[in-house]
């Protein structure tokens, strides 16, 4: 009797070994398939959908007309001297105060208006416009290029490359919420340069004045919500 209740119960762990087997193999198998897909939804060097190629919007964009590598379709022409001592030293600030901080490139485009923009490759594109608005102080247009530089930071190009549909709310709310930390950033670093903290501030009133059009995408926080929001974050000196 005995041999036959071991023979029972050594069937049944073998029966429950082959089960819990086929739940594993089950398991695996979902889960290698979930991630090719996100893989293969986000994968930045995949061609993203058509509305990540339209041409930049007014303002500081900032990644809102995310453009891959290499799709640029316009014109680069040299920055001004201003710009360019700015970017520089921007880039040293960068490193200096940034962990792992990318490598950034410096173009301006041939538009008239005022416009910034993050590219994924780690491309900083200034409009010919703001890089000739001689009506922003130097400390402004740092403002307004380490906002920029701290979307390639964030890496939140690679959000867009999903290719979510930018009329959904919480499409919106995630891309409004990169813009604040990239603003934020900016602010801090403005801090501990020693540059004045409210840079970035006066740049979004005196954009919003020139280009009143440029916040109403769905895309990026009120220029009032966003300078209350600098306002209210207690930044201090190193």
């Amino acid at each position: 009797m005995c041999k036959s209740l071991c023979r029972a119960l050594s069937g049944r762990r073998f029966a429950l070994s082959q089960h819990i087997l086929r739940v594993t193999l089950v398991v695996l198998a979902a889960a290698a398939c979930a991630v090719v897909a996100v893989v293969y939804a986000c994968d930045t060097k995949a061609a993203p959908p058509d509305h990540c190629h339209s041409n930049a919007s007014p303002g500081l964009s900032a990644v809102s007309s995310f453009i891959p590598a290499g799709s640029a379709q316009w014109t680069a022409r040299p920055a001004s001297l201003r710009t360019a001592a700015l970017f520089s030293q921007l880039q040293a600030d960068l490193t200096v105060h940034v962990f792992a901080a990318p490598t950034l490139r410096l173009e301006v485009n041939d538009r008239t208006d005022w416009q910034a923009t993050a590219h994924d490759d780690g491309l900083v594109e200034l409009s010919a416009g703001l890089d000739t608005a001689w009506d922003l102080t130097d400390d402004e247009l740092y403002a307004i290029m380490a906002h920029e530089s701290f979307h390639v930071v964030h890496r939140d190009g690679e959000f867009r490359a999903c290719g979510f549909d930018l009329q959904d709310r919480r499409v919106q709310q995630t891309l409004q919420a990169q813009e604040l930390a990239a603003d934020r950033a900016a602010q801090d670093l403005l801090a501990r340069v020693g540059r004045p903290v409210d840079a970035l501030q006066t740049a979004l009133r005196r954009l919003q004045a020139r280009e009143p059009v440029a916040e109403n995408r769905g895309t990026h926080p009120s220029t009032q919500a966003r300078v209350a929001a600098l306002a209210a974050v207690q930044v201090l000196r190193p």
